[in-house]
């Protein structure tokens, strides 16, 4: 069963290959099908990784950083699958914004749940 998952995340970014060349895209902003399967799968095949790394460092100090990456790659994938690539979505600037004020986030919430576990112990 465990084999088999693993068997089918790592060829997530080659089942574009699957779908024959010159398939028009039904999907707005893709010349193919080909492209979007691609796109989506290699960023779903990274955000697995992730989500796999977060659950494996289960009781480890450094968790909560790895949400981080979590949040930066479902962003992007909801960028590619709603095709708005070409917005202000996709902008730098935006994506910086929101990295930087996750990051501040998640820090807080970690180290303010960190300090009131300290202060109960006393």
């Amino acid at each position: 069963m465990i084999g088999g998952l693993i068997l089918l995340c790592s060829i997530l970014p080659y089942i574009h290959d699957i779908v024959p060349k010159g398939i028009p895209s039904k999907i707005s902003g893709y010349s193919s099908l080909r492209v979007f399967l691609y796109v989506v799968l290699v960023n779903l095949f990274g955000l697995i990784g992730w989500l796999i790394a977060y659950f494996e460092a289960k009781g480890k100090r450094y968790r909560f950083v790895i949400i981080v990456p979590i949040i930066n790659v479902l962003y992007q994938l909801c960028i590619y699958i709603l095709n708005l690539k070409k917005t202000s979505f996709n902008d730098i600037n935006l994506k910086f914004l929101i990295t930087l004020s996750a990051c501040i986030l998640i820090f807080l919430f970690y180290f303010l749940r960190k300090f009131k576990k300290n202060t109960e112990k006393i």
